[in-house]
This record gives structure tokens, C-alpha cells and sequence, in this order.
């Protein structure tokens, strides 16, 4: 599973060392209906208009590791040995 373990593994320790994690924690049924309600076909050049195609956001957003690498609400992750504060909200 890929996921934010991952991603985080490929941040640059100058990145790390300065970071902060805002988590939003949001289901995954809501997610997709705030992905299709941001898509709007008659405002394709706008940056407000957008979403991510249903097989990405299943390849992708569906299986969320988050609470797996995290345990709690707030605390900090060690990435690349850099204590990472987060919060979740």
C-alpha cells in the first residue's frame, strides 16, 4: 500500500527538520463526493474546477495509513530520524 509513509520517505531532511503535519481527517466517501462536486465540465480552465479521476482516487485515497503511522490525534513521527510534530483535526 502506498500512502503518506511513503511520501514522507521522500521528503528532504532540510524539509523534515522544519515541518508540521495539519492532517484533515475526512472519510473516504466524502472525499469522492467533494471530488465530483469540484469538478465542474463547464469551468475546465479554472484552478477552482478540478478532480482526480474515480481510479485515482480509489488507487490512491482509498486505503488511508494515516491512523496506522500516527496512533493518536497528535504526537510527532520519526521520518528519516526527524521528529515530525502532527496534529490531527
Amino acid at each position: 500500500m502506498h500512502g503518506y509513509a511513503e511520501a514522507l520517505a521522500h521528503l528532504a531532511t532540510t524539509i523534515l527538520s522544519r515541518a508540521a503535519i495539519l492532517y484533515v481527517n475526512v472519510s473516504y466517501a466524502e472525499s469522492c463526493r467533494r471530488n465530483t462536486a469540484r469538478g465542474d465540465p463547464q469551468e475546465r480552465d479554472s484552478i477552482l474546477s478540478h478532480s482526480v479521476p474515480q481510479h485515482e482516487m480509489e488507487q490512491v485515497y482509498q486505503n488511508d495509513d494515516w491512523p496506522v503511522i500516527t496512533g493518536g490525534m497528535e504526537g510527532f513521527l520519526n521520518v528519516k530520524g526527524i521528529r515530525v510534530p502532527y496534529v490531527t483535526m
